[in-house]
Parts: C-alpha cells; sequence; structure tokens
C-alpha cells in the first residue's frame, strides 16, 4: 500500500456521511424541489432506497479484493490496456468532481458573502488548504473529521431549532399534486448527488481496520447523511414553500436567512454556510485524496504527494474553464452530471462485479 495509514469503522462511517451530504447541504433542495414541487421531500424519502441499493453495491465490489482499491480492481479485472484507460477516467472524474465543487465555493463565496473578492483568489487559497490535508495522509484526514463532527451535528441541531416556529404546514399541500412522475424525476438528482457520487469511497475500504464493519459504516454514513438531506429539503419546503425554493440559487442559505429570534438571534446564516463549508471541505479532500492515490498506482509511483502541487493546478484550472457562471453549472447539473455519475458509480461498478464474481469462482472450480 502506498499509504500506511488505517482508519476505524467509525471513521469510515463520518466521512461517508460527509461525503453523501457534501454540496448537497445548499444546491440539493434547490434542484429537487424544481422537478417535485412541494413533493421534494418524497423523493427524498424514495431515494433512501435507491441509495441502500448503491451502497450494498460497493460493499460487493469492494470485498471481492479486500485489499484492492477501486483503481486496482479495475486494472485486475479489466486488464493492462482497457483498465489503465478506464482508471485514467476514474481519476478524471475526480478531478473534474473537485473542479466544480471548487468553482460552487468560488460562485457562493463571491455572490453571497465576499462579493468583492476575487473568485480566483478564493478558489486559490480553497485548493491550497485542501492540498496540505491530502499531503497530510489519510490518518490525518479522519481525525480531522472526526474533531469537526460534534460542532457539524451542534450547527445543524440549533439550525433545525430555531426554524420549527418558522414552518407552515401548508407549503407541501396538496401532496402528490403532479402524481409519481415528478416525484421520480426528483429522485433522479437526490439519488444522484448524495449516493452515486460517493463511489470513491472505494478507494478508502482497503485502508479500514475492521473489514468485518465495513457494511455496516457504509449504511450508517449514507443513512444519515442522506436523512440530514431529507429533513433540510423538508424544511426548505415548509419554510420557504416549493416555489421559493426551485427559484433560489442557494436555497439552503435562504432559509437560514429566515431565522429570527427577536432581536437577539438574526443573521445566523453563516451557521449555515459553515455547515457547508465542513462537508464540501471534507468531500474535496476525499475526492483529491482519491485522484492522487489512483494516479500513483496506475502509474506505479512510490508516493502520491509530489502529485499534490501539479494536480491542484489541474483542478484549479478546471474550475475556472468548466463554466463562465453558477447559473450554467447548475443547468449542468440538472440535466447532465445524473447521467455522468450514473456510468461512473452504477454502470463500471456493475460490469466489475459480474467479472469480478465470474473471475473467482473459476479461481475455487
Amino acid at each position: 500500500m502506498l499509504d500506511n495509514g488505517q482508519i476505524s469503522s467509525r471513521q469510515l462511517s463520518i466521512l461517508f456521511l460527509i461525503f453523501t451530504m457534501g454540496d448537497s447541504v445548499l444546491i440539493l433542495p434547490t434542484i429537487v424541489a424544481g422537478e417535485a414541487k412541494q413533493d421534494a421531500w418524497i423523493s427524498g424519502i424514495l431515494s433512501l432506497f435507491f441509495g441502500a441499493a448503491i451502497v450494498f453495491l460497493y460493499h460487493r465490489v469492494g470485498r471481492m479484493y479486500p485489499e484492492h482499491t477501486l483503481i486496482e480492481n479495475i486494472l485486475t479485472l479489466l486488464g493492462k490496456w482497457i483498465g489503465s484507460i478506464v482508471a485514467l477516467l476514474v481519476i478524471f472524474y475526480g478531478m473534474i468532481s473537485i473542479g466544480a465543487l471548487l468553482r460552487e465555493i468560488g460562485d457562493f463565496m463571491t455572490s453571497q458573502i465576499m462579493v468583492e473578492t476575487p473568485i480566483t483568489a478564493i478558489m486559490i487559497l480553497m485548493i491550497v488548504v485542501v492540498g496540505y490535508a491530502v499531503r497530510m495522509g489519510l490518518e490525518s484526514i479522519a481525525r480531522s473529521v472526526e474533531i469537526f463532527f460534534p460542532w457539524l451535528v451542534l450547527l445543524f441541531t440549533f439550525l433545525l431549532a430555531l426554524l420549527v416556529p418558522q414552518i407552515d404546514p401548508e407549503h407541501v399541500k396538496p401532496v402528490f399534486e403532479g402524481g409519481i412522475k415528478p416525484i421520480l424525476r426528483g429522485a433522479i438528482p437526490f439519488t444522484s448527488y448524495p449516493f452515486i457520487e460517493t463511489f470513491m469511497i472505494l478507494m478508502y475500504l482497503p485502508f479500514v481496520k475492521n473489514k468485518h464493519e465495513i457494511q455496516r459504516s457504509l449504511f450508517i454514513g449514507a443513512g444519515l447523511g442522506g436523512l440530514v438531506l431529507v429533513v433540510f429539503t423538508l424544511l426548505s419546503i415548509l419554510v420557504l414553500g416549493s416555489e421559493m425554493t426551485s427559484n433560489q440559487t442557494y436555497s439552503g442559505y435562504k432559509l437560514a436567512t429566515k431565522i429570527t429570534a427577536g432581536d437577539i438571534i438574526e443573521r445566523v446564516e453563516a451557521l449555515l454556510a459553515g455547515i457547508w463549508f465542513i462537508t464540501i471541505f471534507f468531500k474535496m479532500i476525499l475526492y483529491f485524496y482519491a485522484s492522487c492515490l489512483g494516479t500513483t498506482q496506475l502509474f506505479k509511483f512510490k508516493d502520491y504527494k509530489f502529485l499534490v502541487v501539479p494536480m491542484s493546478i489541474i483542478t484549479l484550472s478546471l474550475s475556472l474553464i468548466i463554466t463562465d457562471n453558477s447559473l450554467y453549472l447548475g443547468t449542468v447539473f440538472v440535466e447532465q452530471w445524473p447521467y455522468y455519475d450514473f456510468t461512473f458509480g452504477i454502470v463500471l461498478l456493475l460490469i466489475l462485479l459480474i467479472i469480478g464474481t465470474r473471475k473467482l469462482k473459476k479461481q475455487k472450480t
């Protein structure tokens, strides 16, 4: 292994939970409400069942060769030439995902908080911190997640309590107004962004100490992360209404601006931005580490750390050319990105599972 660090099953659960939440805290309610309207929360509940099936697929692929990462599985099962091409595409998926996340942070900061700050300065600062975290290694990343996680829970609970007085049950009526089709359309992004995108977690499974607890850890992380997103989507509908939720680029941030408690507690949207920064920061780290490690395994380098600087420059460049504005990026997310996720997170893994299962059966006979 190129990284001798190990993580516990508890750390895996937290990593996967934060990976599941990622950037979805702010943008997912907007996307799903645009499809399912006031039934967006039903789309979320439906996606939990799809997510459970996806996590089961991850575990089945990961346990075929418990000591192999995703890239190593690809090279083993698809052969040298085809495997190398597919591995490169998976690595590029990770890098372009980092670029998209980096652009999201830049657009959010320059449009909502630091409007006079150049977007490039914000993105450079973010990628430098992410790169430094990746250089520290997997154990440092996992321990950092454990430190931040209680604060994440505390902030979310605090926001939830303050939003309860703002709830209007009339906003979710009538239920099933558009039938099942809008709900199913809404379930596509609700399944894609929180669950299918996390297939890169397969790069981390070989480093888990207790292999027999991996399945449980994955289900706990995905279940809790998905549940948080369902609750957040429901709150967005109950407080803002489906129309306002679907029309806001960052509906989660808009939701937090509604919080007031007399003249004592106001302007707490920074707390929600804090939650989002934590989750998207660690999601970027997980993608970045997986991309660096995968590149190292593909080209048989001795160490991944020397790749951090060049790959930081590449991802920063991708973030600058990936789109001209956040509106276009949001359109791409809704219309195209789920198919991109589906190709790598479902189709590729099913192919690996079929080939791997047959290969293992032949070895036993």
